[in-house]
């Protein structure tokens, strides 16, 4: 039944029963214009009216519900919530669909924007395709739910998902055609769309084709919602805010997405301009790091409210630029800061400039706390002569942090949000700004001395240590060592790259001898303190060092040092995978033995590349 509503006020007063407890709560609504409400079952909705079609704006997030635990478990459980209540006869309350109509929609068809409820929509429509299936597979004639999928004399899906890099569009029209065995691999392995409709079809393969009818009637019969439907002049994202703030608890990835697409308010140009990027956004950074990119985004300038979540500091820049009147230069430093972050998370698929490979290299010692600074850096300072330096510097400091403290989490964390502060100082002119910044990585700085120390005894292999760092620190002393060698060495440090204890981790009678110390726990606390150090740790150009882990020092060195040859000596046939020799293993041709001093001294002319690797650049202060 068709309900008018206060056009000052909507309160709706839901009972639904959630995990056994009956609950109760209020949802206010302050309405403009035209606002209806209906209480519908889904089979109302679906067959309301048959010009009608559901159209996901561009600003809403892709599909993003999973069946299971380890992607999100809600189609599941949503499967789960139907069996224990429709299919037993009763009831499911699935809560409140807030529609808009679109006012310029093809007068054939009645469109509906989804400003909530997109997730549950999509994933019924799923259910209903893979109920169509079975039926079909089992005989059973389902004429009436071809009126769900289809808009009236027209074979196009009802329901318009995004067109997006997800393919969720093109994954739903060919499950609606039959046609999905002709999607690619890549979409078959990952498209959550066709996950959810998998789910819903091994589920239903034991029902019999008897009771195939009876499901399909229970279950659009006792699916029960509340349908609010709102005019193309409602204003859609206070409707939307409302809900989550009055009880219908919304992602903060929605909040945003309504926030910064109804940026303008009535300024339709404004939000246009919005919505476009918005879909830039969305359509060049993926789900799982898009949250991330607008955490990093709230961040980069600093907490400037008092809860500081990230919707709370974007709404603070947004309020800020309609102040000013700076709506649209906002934007376009929000989509700037998109690109920036892209070359964050992905430095290898840009450029390849001297930048780009910074960025990598710091990318590869996974900080991510560090990412709202570096978006900062490159908002500030992108395009200057400033900018190669100051990130040098900084990736130079980051390396004698991670190597000087045990525990540098909160140290980075501090600076980063100290750097920030100093680039967002809008009182301070560019130029002073870059000095507060240079000041500050001084004041971190982590003195050669010290450094030294750290390099040559931290423990760098085993339980608590970051195994792509240390790959990465041998990386950059391999191609220093090739540097100061004058060998033209080619190494790429990929999966066939093994890392090498030199001293084994376990000792056997053959080390014990070699080490000529015959107190047992001397001998054990000398082992302890080193076998995981610099000193000790070096690389093979082959996957596995089994052949070579526990063998003798004089062995290991034929392995090190000739590599091809030694495998010839042991019958191995050669592989095409590399295994050459590489520079940073020519230190052991003038070594005949290895012991705790051999360790020592190798980690103090590692330590010496190690400087000269990760140093302080002079700075260059031009910023235009």
């Amino acid at each position: 039944m068709k309900v008018a509503v206060d056009l000052s006020l909507l309160r709706i007063n839901l009972i639904f029963l959630s995990t056994g407890f009956l609950s109760v709560f209020t949802v206010t609504i302050p309405a403009e214009g035209n606002m209806e409400s209906r209480r519908a079952t889904l089979l109302e909705l679906l067959a309301w009216d048959e010009r009608v079609r559901f159209v996901i704006p561009k600003w809403q997030r892709q599909y993003v519900w999973g069946t299971a635990e380890t992607s999100g478990y809600e189609v599941r459980q949503l499967w789960e919530d139907l069996k224990a209540n429709c299919l037993t006869g009763g009831t499911h309350f699935c809560g409140v669909m807030l529609f808009r109509r679109v006012a310029d929609a093809d007068s054939a068809l009645i469109e509906w924007e989804i400003v909530d409820g997109q997730q549950r929509l999509t994933t019924f429509f799923l259910l209903f395709i893979a109920i169509r299936d079975k039926c079909e597979k089992d005989g059973v004639d389902c004429t009436e739910l071809y009126r769900v999928f289809t808009t009236e004399n027209s074979s196009e899906c009802r329901l318009v998902l995004k067109h997006d890099l997800n393919d969720d569009r093109e994954v739903l029209n060919a499950l609606l055609r039959r046609a999905a065995p002709a999607l690619s691999k890549k979409i078959q392995d990952e498209s959550r769309v066709l996950k959810a409709y998998q789910l819903f079809s091994n589920e239903l393969a034991d029902i019999s084709a008897f009771d195939m009818r009876d499901l399909v009637l229970k279950m659009v019969q006792g699916v029960d919602l509340l349908i609010l439907t709102a005019d193309p002049a409602d204003d859609t994202r206070r409707l939307f805010e409302t809900l989550n703030g009055r009880g219908r608890r919304i992602d903060p990835f929605d909040l945003v997405a309504n926030l910064v697409n109804y940026i303008g308010r009535d300024n339709h140009e404004l939000n246009a301009q919005a919505q476009s990027v918005w879909y830039f956004i969305t359509n060049n950074i993926e789900k799982d790091d898009l949250d991330d990119f607008l955490s990093v985004f709230a961040k980069r300038n600093a907490q400037q409210t008092p809860r500081g979540t990230t919707l709370d500091e974007i709404d603070y820049e947004v309020r800020r630029a309609r102040e000013q009147g700076n709506v649209g230069q906002w934007l376009r430093e929000f989509q700037r800061a998109a690109k920036y972050y892209q070359d964050i998370l992905f430095p290898d698929d840009a450029a390849n400039d001297s930048i780009h490979v910074l960025l990598s290299e710091i990318k590869t010692l996974r900080i991510p706390k560090l990412n709202p600074f570096l978006l900062a850096l490159l908002e500030a300072f992108g395009n200057t002569p400033a900018s190669e330096p100051l990130i040098n510097n900084v990736r130079s400091l980051m390396v004698r942090l991670l190597i000087t403290y045990d525990r540098p989490a909160y140290k980075i964390e501090r600076f980063a949000e100290l750097a920030c502060q100093k680039f967002y100082d809008e009182g301070v002119p560019k130029p002073e700004r870059l000095e507060q910044v240079i000041q500050l990585i001084d004041d971190h700085w982590i003195d050669d001395a010290t450094f030294t120390q750290a390099f040559t005894s931290k423990v760098l292999y085993g339980p608590g240590a970051h195994l792509s760092r240390l790959r990465y620190y041998l990386e950059k002393l391999e191609l220093k060592s090739a540097e100061a060698s004058g060998h033209p060495f080619e190494v790429h440090f990929g999966r066939k790259t093994t890392v090498e204890h030199i001293m084994p981790q376990t000792l056997n009678d053959v080390w014990r001898g070699a080490l000529r110390i015959h107190d047992p726990v001397r001998l054990h606390a000398q082992h302890q303190a080193l076998v995981d150090t610099i000193g000790n740790l070096t690389v093979l150009l082959f996957g596995d060092n089994s052949s070579v882990q526990n063998e003798s020092f004089a062995t290991k060195k034929e392995f090190y040092l000739n590599p091809v040859q030694a495998f010839k000596n042991r019958g191995v046939r050669s592989r095409k995978a590399a295994i050459g020799n590489c520079a940073l293993n020519r230190y052991f041709e003038n070594i005949s033995a290895w012991n705790f001093q051999a360790i020592v001294d190798r980690g103090q002319y590692l330590a010496t590349l190690a400087l000269d690797i990760w140093k302080k650049e002079p700075w260059n202060r031009e910023t235009t």
